[in-house]
């Protein structure tokens, strides 16, 4: 089972998790969190920053803090999955961030296992205990945590996974081919048992000035970077997360008139695409199948 979900503002994820999680045994609850921008607001912090006020370290600040500590708390796992290069570094970038910048969130996410380089169904993951780095594959990263976890939870009922992250089509993604990367009959049998939520944190209300916020809480993407949620070539995605053609064509012209307004210029110009970044032909066949890929209808907009 597949469901697609599209969190806003700062309190989405608390409040999510708080409609969903607070009672009840949640012993087989993982949860997975893009790093950059889902996890954190996507400021850099210099060592002697790093006790900025918690709103600009953490997203969400201190409500996305005590939401996660409780689930953690209770029994929930969780694992960060970053887009970043495979490498031991990264792993050692991460756990910098997490050590300083982030510090509230350190124990929540155990890192003491040695970091190790592996591939995995012929995709290469970089792993320090429950921190990956995976490239634009994190569809095999999740599968990886998810099998992972399966052979040390006792209980053989449903294994309940959420993903978390900024990007829509990083969510999509993850819906559409998360099971291509269960591969043998055992892998399979986790395959049938999972519950798996997908959330979009769409950051458009944080990192625009729509509605009189005149102090966005977050670095916006520009509309011609490839992790910008809005391109036309992702209307089909946007709308398995609720959003409308007339909805996306809005936004999309809010975050233009602001980058006009100040002069704001495209990472894009200036890094090299990921070789991922696809046109919406291949979206579309990923989104065509979803049907398939757990036997059922498509997952609930919304």
């Amino acid at each position: 089972m597949v469901v697609s979900l599209r969190l806003q503002t700062a309190g989405g994820l608390s409040e999510f998790l708080e409609n969903n999680f607070s009672k009840g045994d949640i012993s087989n609850l993982y949860l997975f969190f893009d790093f950059d921008r889902t996890l954190t607001n996507g400021y850099e912090f210099s060592d002697n920053e790093a006790r900025a006020p918690i709103d600009k370290r953490i997203r969400g600040g201190a409500k996305t803090l005590q939401a996660l500590q409780s689930v953690f708390q209770r029994g929930a796992r969780m694992s960060v999955i970053t887009a970043r290069s495979p490498k031991s570094a990264v792993i050692d970038q991460l756990k910098a961030s997490l050590q300083k910048a982030q510090s509230e969130l350190w124990p929540l996410f155990p890192a003491e296992e040695p970091t190790v380089v592996e591939d995995f169904h012929e995709v290469k993951l970089a792993r320090g205990g429950s921190l990956y780095a995976s490239g634009y594959q994190k569809e095999a990263a999740l599968a990886h945590g998810i099998i992972r976890h399966a052979s040390e939870l006792k209980s053989t009922g449903p294994i309940r996974v959420v993903f978390f992250d900024d990007v829509v089509s990083n969510c999509h993604s993850i819906s559409t081919n998360l099971h291509t990367y269960f591969k043998d009959a055992k892998e399979k049998q986790i395959l049938d048992r999972l519950e798996l939520t997908v959330c979009w944190w769409d950051p458009f209300l944080e990192e625009t000035e729509v509605d009189g916020n005149r102090k966005p809480s977050m670095i916006a993407v520009h509309s011609e970077d490839t992790d910008f949620s809005y391109h036309d070539y992702l209307s089909e995605a946007l709308k398995v997360f609720g959003v409308t053609e007339e909805e996306r064509k809005k936004i999309e012209g809010v975050y233009k008139a602001e980058e006009k307004k100040y002069g704001r210029k495209a990472a894009s110009t200036l890094v090299e695409k990921p070789p991922e970044a696809k046109p919406m032909t291949d979206i579309e066949n990923k989104f065509s199948n979803l049907g398939a890929l757990f036997g059922k209808k498509p997952p609930p907009r919304g």
